[in-house]
C-alpha cells in the first residue's frame, strides 16, 4: 500500500488493528498511550507524533519502507547488509 497521507495511515493502522481483534484500549495499552490519542491516530488527525505511530504500526505488524527516487527508478535507502545509502543524499541538491 502506498502511503500518501496521514488518512492512509489512519486506514492501515485501524484495519490492522481490526484484524488482530484489538480494541482500542487494546492498543493503547499496548504501546503506552491514551486510548483518545488511539482514536485520534485512526481519525488521520494533525500532529500525531511519529515516533508513537511507527510503534504502533510495528505492534501491529505493518512495515514502512522509504523509498527515494531521483528521476528514475524508486531505490531503498538501505542496503542489503543493512547499511544506510542516505551518506548518498547529502551530495544531492534538490534546488538544481
Amino acid at each position: 500500500m502506498r502511503i500518501r497521507t496521514p488518512a492512509d495511515i489512519a486506514w492501515a493502522v485501524r484495519e490492522a488493528r481490526m484484524v488482530e481483534r484489538l480494541t482500542q484500549a487494546d492498543l493503547a495499552d499496548t504501546i503506552g498511550v491514551s486510548r483518545a490519542w488511539v482514536i485520534r491516530l485512526e481519525r488521520g488527525a494533525p500532529g500525531i507524533q511519529l515516533g508513537k505511530t511507527l510503534w504502533a504500526m510495528q505492534s501491529l505488524g505493518l512495515h514502512t519502507t522509504v523509498r527515494f527516487s531521483q528521476l528514475g527508478e524508486p531505490r531503498d535507502l538501505e542496503t542489503t547488509d543493512g547499511f544506510s545509502r542516505l551518506g548518498e543524499l547529502r551530495d544531492l541538491d534538490p534546488w538544481s
